[in-house]
C-alpha cells in the first residue's frame, strides 16, 4: 500500500504545513504585527529522539495532526524518507533502542470508566522498518490494568533481554521483570518495596537502588542493597517539606560502589559521586553557585555521563567528556545557535542528534558526527522560521526587601537593547509556582513581542532552579511576597523607561493565572487588564481538594496553607473572594478537561466578576486540557488573547 494511504493524517498535516509556509511567505515582508496569531499557535513539530547504539538509525516523534507519529530515520541514507508508525489515540512516553535493530516505545492512554479516569500503559517493539514486532511483556490473562511501564535498563551486554518496571492497578508499586525481547516472556527480578516508585540497576544489570516517597512519613527515601543481593537498607530519608534533594541518577560505569547523585546539601543542586560503602559524598562533579543543574546528559545506555546542563542567564553545559565538548562547540559554531543540547548519542559519540536553537530562532534537530557534515532532521516551528522574531535577554532587579529577583525581558523585533520610548508591556508570571522561566524560544512570548509589547518574565521567589533557600522563600507566600516580586518587577520595568505605566497588562497560565488575577486585586491602579489561562481563583478550594490525599495535603499545607487552620488567610489571598476589588477588564480561558486546575476555578471567577459588575470575557474550550495541547485549542487561546490585548493595550509600540 502506498505510504500516503497508510498515513493519511500525516499527509494531510504536511499539506497544512505547506499552506502555512505559503502564508508565511505572503506576510514575511509585512510588519510582525500583521502576522496572524494562528502562526504562533502551533505546537512543537518534534517531541523526542533516540539514537541506535551504532549510530545508523534514529527514532523521533513527529507531529501528525493532534498527536505524534513515530518516525525511524536511516541516518546512512539521508535521502530515504523515514519509516512511520502511528500509535493511534495513545501517547508515546519514551523511546529507546535495544541494540541497533529493535526500537522500544512506551505507550500510554487514558481510559474513561464511569467517570473515573484510568491510565493504561504498554510497550511495543518495532523493527527498523517501523513495523510492529510484538508487545512487551506478552499480555497475561486476567492481569490487572498496567498503569505504568518504565524502562529500567536496556542491558547492553545482554542482547536478548531488558529490564522493565511494571506498575499494575492492584499493586500500585512497580515490580521489575527481566523481559525476553524475542518472546515477550518475563521473569520477576524485584518485587514491590514500600515507598519505592523508581528502580535503578548497576552496570551489571542488578537492581540495586530504589527511590520514592513514603506516604506515612511524608518523606522522600532512597534504599540500596549490596551487589551480591540481600535486603535493601535505607540510604537517605528527608521530609518533603525540607527542600532537600538526594536523587540517584546512575551508577558510574561498571563500578558497583559509586553512585552518581543529584544533591543540594551545599546549597544549589549539583551532581556528585557518592560512595555507597562509606555512605558519604566522595566528590562534586559539577555544581553552579547560583542555579541548580538541569538535565544530566548520558549516552544511550545511560552507562556513561557526558555532562550536565544548567540555566543561569542563558542555557549552558558543563562537559565531562572532552569529545562531547568538542562536538557541542562545533555544532554551536556551525549552526550559529546559542543553545546546543545533545539529545541522543550513539556509542563512543560516533554520531549525535542535537537540538540547536536561539531565543529568537526556533529549534532544529540536526545530526552530526566526527568527520561528517551537520545535516538537519526536523524543525520545531517551521511556520515561524522566516518571521522577524525577538531575542530574549536576562535581567535582574531588587525586590522591596532587597532580594535579587532574576527574569527575562523580550522587546519587539528591531527594537534593540532599549526602546526609544516606553512601550505597551505584558508581565508574564510563570506557572508552578515551583517552576521557572528560562531563556528559550517561546511562541507565546514571540506573539506578544510581535504586537509591539515588551514582555517581562519574572522568576519570583518560590521559583525552582535557584537553590532550596530561594524556593522555600515562597512557602505560604501566595498573594504575599511572591506577588510583591511580580509587582516590583513591573515597577522596575516602568522605572527603567521600558514600559508605559498607562499601558500594562498581566497575563499568566496556571499559577501565573492566579498571579494575574491577584495583580488586579493587590494593584488596581497598576495594570490595565489581566488574562488568566487555566488559572487558580480559590486557594481554599485548592487546599481542600489536595487535602483529600494525605500526601498532597501535607505538602499543600506546607506550601500554601491548611484549609482547616488557615481558612481566613487563604480566603484573603483568593481572587474569587476579592472579585469586588478588581476594576480592570479580565479575560478567563480554561479547558473543560483540565485535570490539574479544575475548570470550576474559572467558572466561579466569571460568576463572581459578573455579579460584582466587573468587565469579564470568558472562553471555555471543550475538550481542552491544562496545557491546551491541541492546535485548535491553542489557536482559540492565541487569537482570543491577541484580540483582548489589542482592545485594552492598543497596537503596541
Amino acid at each position: 500500500m502506498p505510504r500516503s494511504q497508510r498515513h493519511p493524517r500525516l499527509c494531510a498535516g504536511l499539506a497544512l504545513l505547506l499552506g502555512t509556509l505559503m502564508a508565511v511567505a505572503r506576510v514575511v515582508a509585512s510588519t510582525p504585527a500583521d502576522v496572524p496569531a494562528v502562526l504562533y499557535a502551533g505546537l512543537p513539530g518534534v517531541a523526542d529522539f533516540a539514537m541506535s547504539p551504532d549510530g545508523r538509525r534514529a527514532a523521533g516523534l513527529l507531529r501528525d495532526g493532534t498527536g505524534y507519529v513515530i518516525a525511524v530515520f536511516d541516518l546512512d541514507a539521508p535521502s530515504r524518507p523515514p519509516a512511520l508508525f502511528q500509535a493511534r489515540d495513545v501517547g508515546v512516553e519514551w523511546l529507546a533502542w535495544k541494540g541497533s535493530g529493535l526500537l522500544l516505545a512506551g505507550l500510554s492512554a487514558r481510559i474513561e470508566d464511569g467517570g473515573l479516569g484510568l491510565r493504561a500503559a504498554r510497550v511495543v517493539a518495532l523493527g527498523p522498518d517501523g513495523q510492529l514486532r510484538r508487545e512487551l511483556p506478552a499480555p497475561r490473562d486476567r492481569e490487572w490494568l498496567l498503569q505504568r511501564v518504565e524502562l529500567v535498563d536496556v542491558l547492553p551486554a545482554d542482547p536478548g533481554h531488558v529490564l522493565l518496571a511494571l506498575t499494575s492497578a492492584d499493586r500500585g508499586r512497580p515490580r521489575v521483570y527481566r523481559v525476553d525481547v524475542a518472546s515477550g516472556k518475563r521473569r520477576l527480578v524485584q518485587g514491590t518495596h514500600p515507598g519505592v516508585a523508581t528502580w535503578l540497576a548497576d552496570g551489571a544489570g542488578r537492581v540495586r537502588v530504589g527511590h520514592g516517597i513514603h506516604a506515612a512519613g511524608v518523606s522522600r527515601r532512597t534504599f540500596v542493597r549490596d551487589p551480591d543481593g540481600g535486603a535493601f537498607r535505607l540510604l537517605s530519608e528527608d521530609p518533603l517539606t525540607a527542600g532537600r534533594v538526594f536523587t540517584p541518577v546512575a551508577f558510574e560505569g561498571d563500578d558497583p560502589d559509586v553512585l552518581l547523585v543529584r544533591s543540594n546539601h551545599e546549597g544549589t543542586t549539583g551532581l556528585y559521586r557518592y560512595d555507597l560503602g562509606a555512605r558519604r559524598f566522595r566528590e562534586v562533579l559539577f555544581r553552579d553557585s547560583v542555579v541548580d543543574i538541569g538535565r544530566v546528559v548520558t549516552d544511550g545506555s545511560a552507562r556513561h555521563v557526558l555532562g550536565v546542563e544548567y540555566d543561569r542567564d542563558l542555557r549552558r553545559s558543563h562537559w565531562f567528556d572532552p569529545r562531547a565538548a568538542a562536538l557541542a562547540n562545533r555544532l554551536r559554531s556551525e549552526s550559529g545557535a546559542d543553545d546546543v543540547r545533545l539529545v541522543a548519542v550513539a556509542d563512543d559519540l560516533r554520531r549525535v542528534i542535537a537540538y540547536v536553537a536561539s531565543t529568537d530562532r526556533p529549534g532544529r534537530y540536526v545530526v552530526a558526527g566526527p568527520g561528517e557534515p551537520l545535516r538537519e532532521l526536523a524543525r520545531d516551528y517551521p511556520a515561524l522560521d522566516r518571521l522577524a522574531l525577538a531575542a530574549v535577554r536576562p535581567v535582574a532587579f531588587r525586590a522591596r526587601d532587597g532580594l535579587e529577583i532574576p527574569g527575562y525581558l523580550t522587546l519587539p523585533p528591531g527594537t534593540g537593547s532599549r526602546p526609544a520610548r516606553p512601550l505597551s508591556a505584558v508581565v508574564l508570571p510563570h506557572g508552578g509556582p515551583e517552576s521557572r522561566d528560562v531563556a528559550e524560544f517561546a511562541p507565546l512570548v514571540q506573539l506578544l513581542a510581535s504586537r509591539g509589547y515588551a514582555v517581562l518574565q519574572v522568576n519570583f521567589r518560590g521559583s525552582a532552579g535557584y537553590g532550596a533557600a530561594f524556593e522555600q522563600a515562597g512557602r505560604r507566600e501566595w498573594g504575599g511576597a511572591m506577588q510583591d516580586d511580580v509587582t516590583d518587577g513591573t515597577r522596575w520595568l516602568i522605572n527603567e523607561g521600558i514600559a508605559d505605566p498607562q499601558r500594562l497588562c498581566i497575563v499568566g497560565w496556571s499559577y501565573g493565572g492566579y498571579a494575574a488575577l491577584m495583580g488586579l486585586v493587590r494593584e488596581p491602579a497598576l495594570y490595565r487588564c489581566a488574562a488568566s489561562i487555566a488559572g487558580i481563583s480559590d486557594l481554599r478550594r485548592l487546599a481542600r481538594a489536595n487535602s483529600m490525599s494525605y500526601l498532597s495535603g501535607q505538602v499543600t499545607a506546607a506550601r500554601i496553607g491548611s484549609p482547616w487552620r488557615d481558612g481566613p488567610q487563604l480566603a484573603a489571598a483568593s481572587p474569587l473572594q476579592r472579585a469586588g476589588a478588581i476594576t480592570a477588564p479580565v479575560l478567563l480561558v480554561h479547558g473543560d478537561r483540565d485535570r490539574v486546575v479544575a475548570v470550576d476555578h474559572s467558572r466561579s471567577m466569571e460568576r463572581a466578576l459578573t455579579a460584582a459588575g466587573r468587565p469579564v470575557t470568558y472562553l471555555e474550550i471543550p475538550g481542552g486540557n491544562h496545557a491546551l495541547a491541541d492546535k485548535g485549542h491553542r489557536r482559540q487561546l492565541f487569537e482570543t488573547l491577541d484580540r483582548f490585548l489589542r482592545e485594552h493595550l492598543g497596537a503596541g509600540g
